[in-house]
């Protein structure tokens, strides 16, 4: 099966770079284990991650992780934040778990193939991997209030060391990853996690597209710059724009009603009155579930489709192009 995920040979050859880089730094058998801490920030393209407090879930005590976002320049503000899941790390195991809430999406080769009913973990990382070893693991999308895992298998190919600013060693491994017919590389660093970003974000398309780790964090202040699009002052890790390439997509004078949608919505052009040449609508992996040429009406059926967010595409007859996020209730 063809697969319709993007994913840009720029994101891949960084990701080689990188592979260079951490082979480069032989591993020591004495490094320590480095576990995820409260107190550590991420960069992430335009996203911020944060670990921030504990949390107990079914007797369980978790590491709470939070995320924001924003299409400009920002330090991360905890009372901006969205809530985005919670981990729990076994250092015996070297095995990081996410707990994600009742009715998250699972995700296989493009398809749901089922939906939690209770709180229910999820493997993240496995830093136990030695080289020729494969995993089956999960990586996280959440999306306001939609909640979906995505089943990847990562075989490791080898591992070394990173260092952060004060020095301090972190274990580092590479995988070749197989997910939805796609085969991306990555890379994991313990008490970090994916060079994509904190979840090893794989759920990309045109409206949700490469995600990079540009640098880290801990509690101490010790940071770790990842080389991607750093300046003059690279310090200055979470008060920078590195959203400038990302297109906006607030589409102003259009827009999709009701939002969320149960049987139906109505696409307005608000101040023309434009109609439809062409309306596609995509799931959240970028798999096209329905596409309708030249509707009667801008209003559009969508009983037969699935609880869930969507990515609607729309095209006008005077030729201008809208994309806008749906909730299908």
């Amino acid at each position: 099966m063809k697969n319709k995920l993007h994913f840009s040979k720029t994101m891949y050859a960084m990701c080689m770079a990188l592979v260079g880089l951490v082979l480069s730094n032989p591993i020591s058998a004495q490094t320590p284990y480095r576990p995820f801490t409260d107190g550590c920030q991420w960069s992430v393209s335009d996203d911020k991650y944060a670990t921030a407090g504990d949390t107990v879930i079914n007797g369980v005590t978790y590491l709470k992780i939070y995320m924001q976002h924003a299409n400009q320049p920002f330090e991360f503000n905890l009372s901006d934040a969205q809530y985005f899941t919670a981990i729990r790390e076994d250092t015996i195991s070297k095995k990081v778990y996410c707990i994600m809430p009742a009715g998250t999406q699972i995700y296989r080769n493009n398809n749901v193939v089922g939906q939690t009913e209770v709180p229910q973990e999820f493997l993240l990382y496995d830093f136990s991997l030695t080289t020729g070893e494969t995993v089956t693991y999960y990586a996280i999308f959440v999306q306001g209030d939609y909640y979906a895992v995505n089943e990847a298998f990562g075989t490791c190919t080898g591992s070394s060391l990173i260092y952060l600013s004060d020095g301090t060693p972190h274990k580092v491994m590479t995988l070749d990853v197989t997910v939805n017919y796609f085969y991306p590389g990555d890379i994991w660093t313990e008490g970090i996690g994916s060079i994509r970003g904190f979840n090893n974000y794989f759920f990309m398309n045109v409206d949700f597209p490469d995600k990079k780790l540009l640098c880290f964090t801990n509690a101490e202040g010790a940071n770790y710059q990842t080389g991607y699009d750093l300046d003059a002052n690279p310090e200055d890790c979470y008060n920078r724009n590195y959203a400038s390439s990302i297109v906006d997509q607030r589409n102003e004078g259009f827009t999709l009603y009701p939002n969320p949608a149960n049987n139906t919505f109505t696409i307005d052009f608000i101040e023309t009155q434009e109609s439809v040449k062409q309306m596609r609508i995509m799931d959240m992996l970028g798999k096209e579930v329905m596409s309708i040429e030249n509707p009667s009406s801008n209003t559009i059926n969508i009983a037969n489709l699935p609880a869930g967010l969507y990515i609607v595409r729309v095209l006008s007859q005077s030729g201008k192009t809208y994309s806008s996020k749906l909730v299908k209730e």
